[in-house]
């Protein structure tokens, strides 16, 4: 089978890694395209040389050409050229989108985020071929009352959509919110399908430290609760003088200094930066999920994979979708540190309950390894008459 994913680029995002690893387990058995919205050149994710990369015109490749080294060098790794395409009319763009999946003839296209499909839809009619569209949400249908969605977001979700061929979600909780707005015909058309795992589970517990670990992007450290987390560790730090909380994650962590400074932990809380997860997993006795709001959390998965031992605040059962019972994980009421600061006293203190909880967490991580995945995505195709 012929399978075309269109993602906006190999760099950054949870969306774009889930990407790159879906493409490695369709291209076992299959011809796979993975074409880019972006121009940028930077690859964070590097696929198999039997994946085909594609950019999505060949403007692209006219740009290289016609500008010199020296400037091409900064304008590929920048926004910049992403910028100068975007200016152009939605027809032209689609026009050229239109050329790779002619070109690429795929039985099937996959659009990384639910904003991509209205081009793939354009570029589509104009070559008039009936390919169909499966469009992926990395994010949850429902927010708490304190960070409702934008107004284009929740279009997205609930008008737009509509007009999918097929849409996955992340979690069975997304699709009871689903169900509860949409009709039984577009409910045909909803897939659950959690992200893979990208570290492969360990085969025992490390070594470990006396290290309680969260991670997210420092802007949005609201979403993530790390206010929270220093709020519930300023509560219970002195009854563990031997252990550090630490926080990963790239961004300004100022306004999270000032907090700490505020309640006099600076010295218990270490703010590490853009660095290697992995490394720090390993390490870590202990992770948080203190996030407000959450759609899957692939850092929890990731985090269980390498033996931590995990305190998730749950929204609305997301996240005990993962941690399915108290002997994988513990799970606690989002937007309160009293109850993070209970959770980390309950596996701080209790050595044996602790490691319970790691060993477990490597079995319960394997649930999320790609070959598991990929089975559902066969699954799917099934359903939708591309595989008998």
């Amino acid at each position: 089978m012929r399978i075309l994913i269109y993602a906006n680029s190999l760099a950054n995002g949870g969306a774009e890694r889930v990407a790159s690893l879906w493409a490695q387990g369709f291209a076992q058995n299959n011809s796979v395209c993975v074409m880019l919205c972006s121009f940028q050149t930077r690859e964070d994710y590097h696929l198999p040389s039997n994946i085909r990369i594609r950019r999505q015109s060949k403007v692209f490749d006219l740009w290289k050409k016609i500008i010199p080294q020296c400037i091409g060098k900064y304008f590929f790794s920048s926004c910049y050229c992403d910028l100068a395409y975007n200016i152009l009319p939605d027809f032209i763009k689609n026009w050229f989108t239109s050329r790779i999946i002619k070109e690429e003839s795929p039985d099937v296209i996959i659009a990384v985020i639910p904003l991509l499909f209205k081009r793939l839809r354009g570029a589509l009619n104009i070559c008039k071929m009936d390919v169909p569209i499966i469009v992926t949400d990395h994010n949850s249908y429902e927010r708490p009352l304190c960070a409702p969605f934008p107004d284009f977001i929740y279009k997205l979700k609930f008008e737009e959509s509509k007009k999918y061929d097929y849409l996955t979600v992340l979690t069975e909780a997304d699709k009871n919110v689903l169900e509860d707005k949409m009709n039984s015909d577009f409910m045909k058309k909803v897939f659950v399908l959690p992200n893979p795992l990208s570290f492969k589970p360990r085969e025992g517990v490390p070594q470990k430290e006396k290290i309680i670990l969260a991670a997210g992007r420092m802007e949005i450290w609201h979403c993530k609760g790390f206010d929270l987390l220093l709020k519930a560790w300023a509560l219970v730090q002195d009854k563990f003088p031997e252990w550090k909380l630490k926080i990963a994650g790239g961004g300004d962590s100022s306004p999270m200094k000032k907090l700490c400074a505020e309640l006099k932990i600076m010295n218990r809380v270490e703010f590490l930066g853009f660095i290697d997860l992995k490394k720090e997993f390993e390490k870590a006795e202990i992770f948080v999920l203190s996030s407000r709001y959450e759609g899957f959390g692939m850092v929890l998965t990731e985090a269980m994979s390498q033996g931590c031992a995990c305190i998730a605040c749950d929204y609305k059962g997301r996240q005990s979708e993962i941690i399915a019972d108290d002997s994988e994980g513990v799970t606690c009421p989002t937007d309160d540190e009293k109850e993070i600061a209970k959770a980390i006293c309950k596996v701080a203190s209790d050595d044996d309950y602790r490691r319970k909880l790691q060993k477990n967490a490597i079995k319960r991580s394997k649930f999320y390894e790609l070959p598991n995945i990929m089975k559902r995505w066969d699954e799917i195709f099934e359903k939708i008459g591309l595989r008998k």
